[in-house]
């Protein structure tokens, strides 16, 4: 996969539209997380929501950050303070931003600016050209994932019915489930039994490799890294669920 040096821009922002995009973007972050931040000073779990910023890489700060987008250009001063000081926690002590290259306004006839941005001014936009050097293995994948998965691709498969849930917690013994501040529904004998009578047909690799040892046998087929991007199914909740960080 190969880019040009320097991507470039669709549109320019002055400093000021690039601080009120980056307020507009923390307050909704904001919002959004609040609840969670408010439980977690608290010390108090929550079983669904905690599981978006364990499960997934993403802490609350980083969801805070604020990314213009990768055709997007914007002026450098919006990451600094009144008093010269870098805003965010990828910004650095000499004004650069982590991930992004500043070059000079008018380099490219497609910028199209959103106001006054005199030619030479220094711009900042994604280094997309970093990206693709030491992440481009990972981005094929993702697309490759996501295209083939696509309902518009692959006809999705309804009847696993979630039990990749009650596989990994087949045949536990009392103290060794991850949750067991939840009780489960049914008895263990009798989530034991739903697993045992209803037919695995899990293809999702990270649903599979949660299953039990005395569980995974019991799957129709065994889901691998390798085999991931040939077998992910468009209706399957795992797959939406990635979506979150592709």
């Amino acid at each position: 996969m190969t880019a040009p040096s320097i991507v470039a821009p669709v549109r320019v922002l002055t400093a000021a539209q690039a601080r009120q995009a980056r307020l507009l973007h923390e307050e909704r972050a904001d919002a959004l997380t609040a609840e969670h931040r408010e439980r977690r000073a608290r010390g108090e779990k929550h079983p669904v929501e905690d599981f978006l910023f364990s499960y997934y890489p993403f802490s609350t700060a980083r969801l805070r950050r604020w990314h213009p987008g990768w055709r997007m250009a914007y002026d450098p001063v919006a990451d600094l303070d009144p008093a010269g000081h870098g805003i965010g926690g990828d910004v650095q002590e000499d004004g650069s931003r982590t991930w992004y290259v500043d070059v000079p306004a008018g380099t490219f006839e497609s910028e199209i600016p959103d106001g006054d941005v005199p030619a030479g001014t220094l711009l900042r936009r994604a280094d997309v050209d970093r990206y693709l050097a030491e992440r481009s293995d990972a981005l094929g994948f993702m697309v490759r994932l996501l295209s083939a998965s696509s309902m518009a691709r692959r006809t999705p498969q309804f009847g696993c019915f979630g039990l990749h849930e009650w596989a990994m917690v087949h045949g536990l013994r009392p103290g060794q489930q991850r949750h067991e501040a939840l009780p489960l529904r049914l008895s263990q004998a009798e989530t034991d039994a739903v697993v045992e009578r209803e037919r695995l047909v899990c293809s999702h690799i990270d649903a599979f490799r949660f299953f039990t040892p005395s569980a995974a046998p019991r799957n129709a087929t065994q889901p691998t890294r390798a085999t991931q991007e040939a077998n992910d199914n468009p209706a399957c909740l795992h797959v939406g669920m990635d979506l979150h960080t592709s």
